[in-house]
């Protein structure tokens, strides 16, 4: 099955996650799912900030192309900066459906 997070254009395939859901659902994407860089990389985070945190940097990117897309948080070795893109993998395993929508 596809999943299309609100704000997206473009749906995410997660076959064996979904198993015949259907109607909203919560998308929990853990900071260990997201792959950056490689040459599996099956999505582009747009970066929106940088924030230095000990050592390592705190990244705060958009999940598609527009600023209505889903913004995800996570950890990364390298400074970033606001307005590049970076090439990510979604492992699949490690994501979790909510069959409802949680509220912000």
């Amino acid at each position: 099955g596809t999943f299309l997070p609100r704000g997206m254009d473009r749906s995410l395939a997660l076959p064996h996650l979904l198993n015949g859901h259907s109607g909203p659902l919560t998308l929990l994407i853990p900071a260990n799912a997201l792959l950056v860089g490689g040459d599996a990389a099956d999505l582009k985070l747009n970066v929106v900030a940088t924030h230095f945190r000990g050592d390592r940097y705190e990244i705060s990117a958009h999940l598609g192309e527009t600023l209505q897309s889903p913004l995800v948080h996570f950890w990364h070795d390298r400074a970033v900066v606001p307005g590049e893109q970076l090439a990510v993998r979604i492992e699949q395993s490690r994501l979790k459906i909510f069959e409802e929508e949680l509220s912000a």
